[in-house]
């Protein structure tokens, strides 16, 4: 599911986010967009469930169900926020992650542990990863496929982190942990430790 969210996803942030090279042409859906979506979704939903030791539940019906919900609420809001109502996409994503992540605490609200952890976790991978690409492989590669510069209220920070991608890698943080939960109809628990 992260890899075609990753690839669908783009069709909004290629209209007033980025429009970056890929392996088909400057913004063209690729195969990294597929990448991404399912690396990002597979750590943030995992990395609160290993470092806490918690256990996964045994799948509940209606997984697919309550899936399908989460998945249309976030392509309408896109829909109507972006491609009607010309919303910034970035931001609307991250919107969107919070609306998810707040419902999902309400719910199961022993699951703020696995949301600060994750929420840390993404940032300083994001930092180390971003260092790397846009501090050495391409110190330009912001400038020139970015379409921040028109967000005078988020800047760069280091010349490498754009604020909008900390608020987007937040958000995502937030909603990661308690979407598992949301989607699987009940809530991880911890391990007991000898």
């Amino acid at each position: 599911m992260g890899m075609l969210t990753g690839v669908i996803s783009e069709h909004w942030y290629f209209q007033n986010y980025w429009r970056p090279l890929t392996l088909f042409g400057v913004a063209v859906p690729s195969i990294e967009d597929a990448l991404f979506g399912a690396g990002v979704t597979a750590f943030g939903l995992t990395i609160g469930w290993v470092i806490l030791k918690k256990k996964a539940p045994v799948r509940q019906p209606g997984i697919v169900k309550r899936l399908a919900l989460v998945v249309e609420f976030a392509v309408l809001m896109n829909i109507v926020l972006v491609d009607i109502l010309h919303a910034e996409s970035i931001v609307v994503s991250c919107v969107v992650f919070v609306v998810i992540g707040a419902f999902g605490l309400i719910r199961y609200p022993q699951g703020w542990k696995s949301v600060l952890v994750t929420i840390a976790s993404l940032l300083v991978l994001m930092s180390v990863v971003y260092a790397i690409l846009f501090l050495w492989l391409d110190p330009h590669y912001i400038s020139t496929y970015f379409l921040i510069g028109n967000y005078t209220w988020a800047p760069v920070v280091g010349g490498f982190l754009p604020v909008t991608e900390i608020l987007w890698y937040t958000a995502w943080g937030f909603c990661a942990p308690t979407l598992f939960d949301l989607v699987n109809g009940r809530s991880r628990t911890f391990q007991a430790t000898a």
